[in-house]
């Protein structure tokens, strides 16, 4: 699970403002060390145990989930805005991260049923909101 990322979904900012030059929200990525390989795959034993590793090239079907400590109202109403206009066109999204473990930036689709939820809703301020996507 990476920290200190700065983030981007489509046009927002998880910033206190929504905006690129707005305080960062305290966050977790969860999936971001996967974005950071260009291909995916699986390792599995054989019948006598010997590892046997399946590689190939992709950046798509990589779950990725934004957790956030903190947002304000308003970028709450933003960024569910764009999730749900994604999933009534049926088009992607974009979610760029700067981080500590790496650079990422990926087309995704919300990934359904829950693309997001949060825990509370409290004087304009929503505690633990989670933003799930999966990459294309």
């Amino acid at each position: 699970m990476a920290r200190f990322y700065r983030i981007q979904i489509g046009s927002i900012f998880l910033t206190r403002t929504g905006l690129a030059g707005g305080i960062p929200c305290k966050l977790t990525v969860s999936g971001a060390d996967n974005l950071l390989l260009p291909f995916a795959g699986i390792t599995e034993p054989s019948a006598d145990g010997t590892p046997y590793t399946t590689v190939f090239e992709t950046d798509k079907g990589k779950n990725l989930e934004i957790s956030v400590e903190t947002l304000t109202a308003d970028v709450w109403q933003d960024l569910t805005e764009i999730i749900n206009d994604a999933i009534n066109s049926g088009s992607s999204l974009t979610v760029i991260g700067t981080g500590d473990i790496g650079n990422f930036n990926v087309s995704v689709v919300p990934q359904m049923p829950n693309p997001f939820a949060a825990e509370s809703f409290i004087n304009g301020r929503i505690r633990n909101a989670s933003f799930r996507f999966m990459t294309t």
